[in-house]
């Protein structure tokens, strides 16, 4: 079965389709209100593991880019309650984002500005940590096949492990796509074609189904 890709395409929605009938929807609620959700920060890009144990999200005093800082931080759910923040042991120093944790909930993916060993702080790449008996792995860069001199962000893997995400190394945000070899390595980025993206807007958060 073929995979389908949802993408954030909130420009081009309302002109083609009509409104969503939210008639029977119940009214939005703060989640885990003192233990997730805190008045005098923002949580953003929450993502949670295969099992729904374990999830991730992003703290901050202000919304990225405005602000300079976004940690990673980590909570486990446990008779039915989510257990209180800790920061992940990978973040906390330099600017992090968008966790999505790989289907067998082994990896867990994100996007940084840490120096990697051939450049200091700078733009945003994408990292991986993988589960370990004790935590999580030291942070493995995935490359220059998949990172550029601009942004990378917002990874989503499928089923087969290609790696999906939004760039604007080609001046605007697109989404790109990198496929994982038999040797664990990512191939070289390729821009999805004009069924994804268009020159008129951006494309990027895609969420690739498994």
């Amino acid at each position: 079965m073929p995979h389908a890709l949802t993408l954030l395409l909130a420009t081009l929605l309302p002109a083609h389709l009509p409104a969503p009938d939210t008639s029977d929807c119940p009214p939005p609620r703060v989640f885990e209100p003192g233990i997730v959700s805190l008045p005098t920060r923002w949580e953003w890009r929450w993502a949670r593991s295969p099992t729904g144990e374990l999830a991730a999200w992003n703290i901050s005093d202000d919304f990225t880019p405005l602000n300079p800082q976004s940690t990673i931080v980590l909570s486990e759910r446990c008779d039915g309650h989510w257990s209180p923040e800790r920061v992940a042991p990978f973040s906390g120093q330099y600017d992090d984002l968008d966790a999505f944790f790989s289907l067998d909930g082994k990896s867990l993916f994100f996007s940084s500005d840490r120096p990697t060993t051939t450049r200091g702080r700078g733009d945003f790449d994408l990292w991986r940590v993988d589960a370990t008996g004790t935590g999580w792995s030291e942070p493995v860069h995935l490359g220059d096949a998949v990172n550029s001199g601009k942004d990378e962000l917002y990874p989503s893997v499928d089923r087969e492990g290609t790696l999906y995400f939004g760039s604007n190394r080609d001046g605007q945000f697109d989404v790109w796509r990198s496929r994982r070899g038999s040797d664990g390595r990512y191939g070289a980025a390729e821009r999805l074609d004009a069924a994804v993206n268009s020159t008129d807007y951006w494309e990027f958060n895609p969420e690739i189904s498994p």
